[in-house]
């Protein structure tokens, strides 16, 4: 997707270390998307509830996390917040502008990550949806509907002016997503797993006998998916903060709750299509609809914290609020920063200051390595998502690549086998992360270079 780069590229005039510029924005977008939280959730319930919504995302681990990281995450929430935000505003209130700035905001973010697409067709239907519904708000609408097709259709005229963007590899991408969705094809992981299953019935201790294992997974592998879903969500929100929430339903659904839900419950169930599709989500994959649902943390968080104030006892049970609700995020957002380390960074730096290796040929399953190496595009990426590093020993000969990069989480270090070939030469062990560089046989560093 083309606007991170394109924002990086931007700050990059102002702040020269790429790293650092991609992380002030990380930093930028997580801090100033509570702006359009705030507006949001003042407009969904109060400013109580806004305060309240924003201190808790402020607080949430997870968010935390983000900030510090190059990702594209923070950045595609601050624009999907907004054109959330002016939605809601654009239903209330009917006024062209603000159907423009939703358009321009969702179409926007849609270019962070390609998830905020589903956000286009989604409040087109929202809005057929009320046209029908209340027949004397119909003329607003329409107007709002014809705002927000004619982005698409200048999207389209584009492609069309523009061979290179109509054969780029997203317009591919999204041909290809949707040819697999109407022939099915995005079960094919699904079946394979379903057929494992059901050949390692055979392995049970009574392979003759019904509802063992395997037979039970393979019967309810729709149901485990949505729990694992449901259990990386639950992270994604941080825990604790469930209570406020289901604490907040109790209000009635006016147009603009009833559209944040929809969107949410909309992304959830596109997150769960790639999670039967690959056999795999990442935490990131959810912070959008988690970050949704803050407006409601923050109407629990009131609710519960003038229930409290009530109580007989409002200081002890005030300061027990604190506690669980605030401080023990921020524990968990100090010890998640804490946790991180820098391998991946400092294996690259090692690889740039050793001048014997400024010309040598890299395979490397981690592209992050080579680029704090300073290699560019001069190297070779090899994703090796199935762990097979016999494939990937395979790989680096078959290019006659002078050095194998691998990088692993220390859990799964186990699953690298004694390689044949290739030497190990170099290990760099983390809190989280394991960098080990093997050397060729071949490969020889010129005598006057000495080990750093």
């Amino acid at each position: 997707m083309p606007a991170y780069p394109f924002l990086i590229a931007i700050v990059h005039f102002i702040i020269p270390n790429w790293v650092a510029a991609a992380k002030v924005i990380s930093i930028s977008t997580s801090i100033l998307v509570l702006i359009p939280l705030y507006l949001l959730a003042k407009d969904l319930f109060d400013r109580k509830a806004a305060f309240w919504g924003c201190l808790a995302f402020a607080f949430a681990p997870f968010p935390n996390g983000c900030a510090v990281e190059v990702i594209r995450g923070p950045s595609f929430l601050f624009f999907l917040a907004w054109a959330v935000y002016f939605a809601g505003r654009a239903i209330e209130s009917t006024r062209l502008i603000f159907f423009l700035t939703t358009a321009l905001f969702a179409w926007a973010s849609a270019f962070f990550r390609i998830e905020g697409i589903i956000f286009i067709p989604l409040y087109l239907f929202f809005l057929i949806g009320i046209t029908l519904w209340k027949q004397g708000e119909k003329g607003p609408f329409l107007k709002g509907m014809l705002v927000w097709i004619a982005f698409p259709m200048v999207a389209i005229a584009v492609l069309f002016a523009v061979p290179e963007a109509a054969s780029s590899n997203l317009v591919s991408q999204l041909t290809q997503k949707l040819n697999d969705l109407i022939h099915i094809r995005f079960l094919d992981t699904y079946h394979s797993i379903y057929d494992q299953l059901k050949a390692l019935e055979n392995a049970s201790p009574y392979p003759s006998g019904n509802q063992n294992l395997a037979e039970i997974a393979r019967h309810f592998m729709p149901v485990i998916y949505f729990l694992g879903l449901i259990e990386t969500f639950i992270k994604v929100l941080f825990p604790l903060f469930v209570i406020p929430l289901f604490w907040s339903f109790r209000h009635s659904f006016s147009r603009t709750r009833l559209l944040v839900l929809i969107l949410t419950v909309a992304y959830l169930l596109m997150v769960y299509y790639t999670l039967l599709e690959k056999d795999f989500i990442q935490s990131r994959f959810l912070f959008a609809p988690a970050f949704l649902l803050y407006p409601w943390i923050g109407m629990g968080l009131e609710r519960i914290f003038a229930f409290l104030m009530r109580s007989s006892r409002p200081g002890f049970l005030t300061t027990f609020f604190v506690i669980i609700f605030f401080i023990s995020p921020v524990y968990e957002s100090v010890h998640h920063v804490w946790k991180q380390d820098n391998i991946i960074a400092a294996s690259g730096e090692w690889l740039a200051n050793r001048a014997g290796f400024q010309k040598a040929t890299i395979i490397t399953n981690d592209p992050r390595i080579p680029f704090y190496a300073g290699r560019g595009n001069d190297f070779l990426n090899y994703p090796n998502l199935n762990h097979d590093y016999t494939a990937m020993q395979q790989a680096a000969l078959k290019n006659r690549m002078d050095l194998l990069v691998i990088r692993t989480s220390v859990k799964k270090k186990k699953l690298i086998p004694q390689l044949q070939v290739y030497k190990k030469f170099k290990e760099f062990a983390g809190k989280k992360d394991v960098v080990i560089i093997y050397r060729s046989p071949e490969f020889r560093e010129p005598p006057s270079v000495e080990s750093r």
